[in-house]
């Protein structure tokens, strides 16, 4: 497999057109990673795991608890399928090839790296399900809800290429965001558009599945079949846009370091 080539300057047209070439050349081994790792875990964490009234303080509690374990179950799952796409996506932009990097080392500390960052981002997501069954923070809700976008805004610019980092340098948690931030001296501007790019991007596709859901009187916001429907509609998305910072992350490493993108197949040997 040949690797693709890479300039002294920062292309950030490249980042989309590496895109298109990551899907041309793995577009199946990505495919099924996604379904493999993502779509059975969505699903469970959609439907309903349990039928009656919420009415009572204890079942609000319990309500609680069980929408928490549904949201970590995702965000795990999320981990996972992801630095799956970001590893087969290294592979095929460096010519190393998309098996070379998913051994268990590399696979395991992107993955973990992608929790912590995650659990960083998303923290509403593990919050709101308690702020929901309190009366006095109900009305925050809205909050928790813009403060998941406004995160990633604020922590791509610094952590962005961190799960990268972690696959192919095989690099802890803080060295990987230690790294990343050093990758993006520079580039911080870049990256935040490219953020702003994925967040925009993402609301098109959540604002088609809410209008389709309505015209198919599907209720999306209880556990169902409409909120699995709306869950599965933002895969996409998110999927497409790992071999953008993967991407991002070979072209930001040539300009830091130097080495074309064929010469790294001395870090993943």
């Amino acid at each position: 497999m040949t690797a693709v080539a890479y300039t002294d300057r920062f292309n950030f047209g490249r980042l989309f057109s590496d895109a298109g070439h990551v899907f041309a050349r793995a577009w199946l081994p990505i495919a099924i990673g996604a379904l493999v790792l993502n779509v059975a875990p969505v699903v469970a964490a959609s439907l309903p795991w349990w039928e009656g009234s919420t009415y009572t303080p204890s079942l609000h509690r319990i309500w609680a608890e069980v929408t928490l374990a549904k949201n970590v179950v995702m965000l795990a799952a999320t981990s996972l399928a992801n630095t799956f796409a970001c590893a087969v996506s290294l592979g095929v932009l460096s010519g190393a090839g998309w098996r070379s990097l998913l051994g268990r080392r590399r696979v395991t500390a992107g993955a973990v790296t992608y929790l912590v960052i995650g659990v960083l981002v998303n923290w509403p997501s593990l919050v709101s399900p308690f702020a929901a069954v309190s009366p006095s923070i109900e009305s925050a809700l809205w909050l928790l809800a813009l403060a998941q976008p406004v995160g990633v805004l604020l922590t791509a610019p610094f952590l962005g290429l961190a799960v990268a980092t972690a696959i192919v340098e095989r690099a802890s948690v803080r060295a990987a965001i230690a790294r990343s931030y050093g990758l993006l001296r520079g580039l911080r501007w870049r990256m935040l558009g490219a953020a702003l790019c994925y967040q925009f991007l993402l609301f098109v596709s959540v604002y088609g599945a809410v209008w389709a859901l309505y015209l198919s009187r599907l209720p999306y916001q209880p556990a169902g079949l409409g909120r699995v429907a709306f869950n599965l509609s933002v895969l996409p998305m998110a999927v497409f846009f790992v071999p953008v910072f993967s991407s991002f992350y070979l072209q930001a490493r040539r300009l830091a370091d130097g080495p074309s993108a064929a010469e790294l197949h001395d870090v993943f040997a």
